[in-house]
């Protein structure tokens, strides 16, 4: 899960172009499924496959 996220904003880092969109309003979401329990509760050493979505908003820089 790590690694997505490491990609992620490291893309994030080195593109010029893009940029997380961090207006007001604009929001993001993280999905997983781990249901149905709460995944909070889960002890972390037993989780060994991450079924996730990471929806944030990217816009170009300057818009």
């Amino acid at each position: 899960m790590n690694e997505a996220y490491g990609v992620l904003f490291n893309w994030l880092r080195t593109n010029g172009e893009y940029e997380l969109d961090t207006r007001p309003g604009v929001y993001g979401l993280e999905a997983n499924r781990l249901g149905p329990v709460n995944p909070f509760t889960i002890p972390y050493e037993s989780v060994t496959v991450f079924d996730f979505e990471m929806l944030y908003p990217i816009r170009r820089r300057g818009e």
